[in-house]
């Protein structure tokens, strides 16, 4: 069986504690960032979730990629985890080539 974990956490996907339980299973204690502060070393107490879990973004993904676009806002993808075991990645859609396109303003 698989598992996708797939929402928007409000989370920056390399250096959260989302992104670190997601990763590693468990919150390590010190040194994780949640938007310029320190994750406290309690966060280090939540039970370990016990799933071998892989990001399914390539490492090299801009910081400010987009999901969806509805209106004038944008709304956000920033995690999505599977289980490599069981189900294998096999691509992925850039969905903008270059920081020049990825605008949301359309005066049309």
């Amino acid at each position: 069986q698989g598992l996708v974990i797939a929402g928007d956490l409000n989370c920056d996907l390399r250096s959260s504690a989302s992104a670190a339980y997601l990763a590693f299973g468990h919150v390590p204690s010190g040194g994780i960032l949640e938007w310029g502060r320190e994750v406290p070393s309690s966060a280090s107490e939540i039970p370990p979730h016990g799933f071998n879990l892989a990001s399914a973004y390539p490492p090299d993904i801009p910081g400010d990629f987009t999901f969806t676009m509805r209106g004038n806002g944008l709304w956000l993808l920033d995690q999505l985890w599977h289980s490599p075991e069981s189900l294998h990645l096999r691509g992925f859609r850039r969905i903008f080539d270059d920081n020049d396109n990825n605008n949301n303003n359309n005066d049309d």
